[in-house]
């Protein structure tokens, strides 16, 4: 058992070795997969719930998180 909430969790990992998903299954039976998407120089770029995006990240001059 993975957590009191949680049965199950399956981590993917892209070729560069970064997280390209993680799902979860929950005690109830329910699946959740967040995603995950890279700009090249390996900064997050959008994160995404169930293939349905719910963050888009932006930076600024410093490569620092903006907005």
């Amino acid at each position: 058992m993975v957590g009191a909430l949680c049965e199950a969790r399956t981590t993917s990992y892209g070729i560069a070795g970064r997280v390209g998903a993680s799902s979860s299954v929950a005690a109830g039976g329910g699946v959740s997969t967040v995603g995950y998407e890279f700009l090249d120089d390996g900064r997050v770029s959008t994160v995404s719930l169930n293939g349905i995006q719910v963050a888009a990240v932006a930076y600024d001059a410093a490569a620092q998180v903006s907005g």
